[in-house]
């Protein structure tokens, strides 16, 4: 064996962290050989650069190429800075979504540790697996009543090795590191905002073992775990998860090949679960649990805005006096608006509001003519009702207009936007703590993001238009309005309610979350979307382009398509669509328009763009491209 060994030839394939991303090969001096290992940090010369760069060895003795090799240079970290299993989920990665070797490289070692180490050999790698087969469970239920559960399994695989607990956000994962704190004494943050040494000192600990859990968002994957035992995805349907920049990926996807290669078990936590994970569950490949809430969940109730309008126009009188029985009794409420600015023209007569023939949006007004904010549909807006003949009146309805309007029916009311006034999020936790200790009435918010959502005086959460959450367009709408509502649901005190304000009170989504009926709402969902081939069951990679010139932008969306159905006819069950009008139609000063590419081969279809945008001709030089892979 040991003259076997002698005999290989002193070669190292290595991956930079730089482009390009192709593995290059060097020649190693012989009293470096002895020290060298696959997963080594080298330092090596590159074209005509005058300094070195850092490398990982991926492999060594295997020579590709002949000729003369450029000689490795000296090792920097003897001891390996990737193990078998990071390796393997980056291979993993690169193949099912072609993200560049280098940048997963980048993301699993931080750069602080690309330079000389300081104590040779301080950090071991090796694995030590504890269970020979891995098994993935979807926990579903309340957030406070899977919290025990999965405490519990972060206990008991803790006292047996290492676990990750991945979270959508950091504020998520802030805020469930504090829970496992106080309850285990256990767990170390992980986030993309961590400074180089903290990121130093949480890798060096991982791969020591000293850190037994981890709590962190989707770049904590590619980080090194000898003795993992268990995997959590908490809130594993959050959009989150699905990585844009700079390169497409999915979390949870992830989390999932990571629990694989180390043969370990998966936990998805979820308030109302995915499509995918449901699926998972209808082909025996998931083990599902639903536990039973402990306490009612809040009542949500849906009111009709075409019959119920009170003086204030915007506001019911259902929700005018749910607002004025918190004032008088002292309680809080939390309302939120979906859209920051728009200016709607409606009949002072009948009240009449003019909607898009095409997909039913209400139509805002830009300039003097009516235009779709989803598929861009332009008509006049004239200058009297169509209906009646009445004269218009504008109202503009974003959060600025909810907030005038509010004071002008409650001129006493302490009201608060944290949109506007807590942009950082150390002044957002301060609005929460201001909140809970009743320094304001109301909150005012754009989004269904979970915000002050524990005060014990909640009493009201409302929707002032649930329309612009219900009418989206994509086919994962009603999808992501129910889990949006889910989770709002989920986080309210117990005596508190929801109220929907709609001109759609029969919309299927608000049946099956007024009355908690939402297995029903995935057995109908996934049917669509098999008769459809959507996904799951086929993966859509949407581009996203971007310009200052929506007609010509909508006219290069057109060719390109057309260009794109010739290409992909040599890639099976390949279909692309378009070009669509995402939502929102514009970010900033720029419109937008997507291709969508629905292929069960999404790797192949990745590492084919680049050579059918050069086939296809020049294209704008300002043009904006995002792909964005929606497993």
């Amino acid at each position: 064996m040991a003259a076997a060994t002698a005999e290989l030839p002193r070669v190292l394939e290595v991956a930079l962290f730089t482009a390009p991303g192709r593995t290059l090969d060097y020649a190693v001096p012989e009293e470096l050989w002895p020290a060298v290992a696959v997963g080594s940090l080298v330092e090596v010369p590159l074209g005509t650069r005058s300094q070195p760069v850092p490398a990982v060895v991926l492999s060594r003795g295997i020579p590709r190429f002949a000729g003369k090799l450029k000689p490795l240079l000296r090792i920097l970290r003897r001891a390996p800075v990737l193990n078998a299993e990071q390796r393997a989920l980056l291979d993993w990665t690169m193949a099912n979504f072609a993200v560049p070797r280098h940048t997963l490289l980048r993301m699993a070692v931080p750069r602080s540790l690309r330079e000389p180490e300081k104590t040779p050999g301080k950090v071991s790698l090796h694995s030590k697996k504890n269970t020979p087969e891995a098994a993935t469970t979807l926990l579903e239920g309340r957030f406070r009543d899977r919290l025990e559960i999965s405490l519990a399994a972060i206990g008991d695989a803790a006292e047996r090795g290492q676990v990750l607990l991945l979270c959508p956000g950091v504020r998520q994962a802030r805020e469930l590191l504090a829970l496992a704190q106080e309850k285990l004494q256990l767990g170390t943050l992980w986030h993309e905002k961590l400074t180089q040494r903290q990121r130093r000192s949480v890798w060096e600990g991982l791969a020591m073992g000293e850190i037994s859990l981890l709590v962190g968002t989707a770049s904590a994957l590619f980080l090194p775990f000898p003795r993992l035992g268990l995997v959590l995805v908490e809130s594993e349907e959050s959009s989150a998860y699905r990585i844009r920049e700079p390169h497409p990926f999915h979390g949870r996807e992830l989390a999932l090949q990571l629990a694989r290669i180390h043969a370990v078990p998966c936990l998805l936590c979820s308030t109302v679960p995915s499509l995918e994970s449901m699926r998972r569950v209808r082909l025996d490949l998931c083990h599902h649990r639903r536990i039973a809430h402990s306490t009612p969940l809040p009542a949500a109730t849906a009111v009709n805005l075409g019959t119920a309008l009170s003086r204030g126009w915007l506001f019911s009188q259902t929700l005018e006096r749910q607002l004025a029985d918190c004032l008088d009794t002292g309680s809080q409420a939390i309302l939120i608006h979906l859209r920051r600015d728009a200016t709607y023209l409606r009949c002072g007569r009948c009240s009449f509001l003019s909607l898009c023939p095409a997909c039913g949006t209400p139509l805002p007004l830009a300039g003097e003519n009516f235009l779709c904010p989803r598929c861009l549909h332009s008509s006049p807006a004239g200058r009297a009702c169509p209906s009646c003949g009445g004269p218009w009146q504008r109202k503009s309805v974003g959060l600025q207009r909810v907030e005038e309007v509010l004071r002008q029916l409650f001129p006493k009311i302490r009201c608060v936007r944290w949109d506007r006034d807590a942009k950082t999020d150390a002044a957002l936790c301060a609005l929460e703590r201001d909140f809970a200790e009743k320094k304001w009435d109301v909150l005012l918010g754009p989004s269904l993001a979970p915000v002050a959502l524990n005060s014990p005086h909640l009493a009201l959460v409302a929707l002032v238009d649930a329309d612009l959450l219900l009418q989206n367009r994509n086919f994962r709408g009603g999808e992501r309005a129910l889990q949006g509502l889910g989770a709002i649901l989920d986080r309210m005190p117990d005596r508190s309610r929801l109220l929907l304000q709609t001109r759609h009170p029969r919309d299927p989504i608000l049946g099956y979350l007024c009355k908690e009926n939402r297995s029903q709402f995935h057995g109908k969902e996934l049917e669509s979307r098999r008769d459809l081939d959507y996904p799951p069951f086929r993966t859509l990679l949407r581009q996203e382009w971007s310009a200052s010139d929506g007609g010509e932008l909508q006219s290069l969306g057109k060719r390109w398509v057309q260009f794109l159905n010739v290409a992909c006819q040599a890639i099976g069950r390949t279909e692309v669509r378009g070009p669509v009008v995402p939502s929102p139609s514009r970010r900033r000063d720029q419109f937008l328009v997507e291709s969508w590419i629905l292929t069960p081969q999404l790797a192949e279809v990745i590492a084919a763009l680049p050579g059918w945008k050069k086939n296809f001709g020049p294209l704008p030089s300002k043009l904006g491209e995002r792909l964005i892979v929606d497993i």
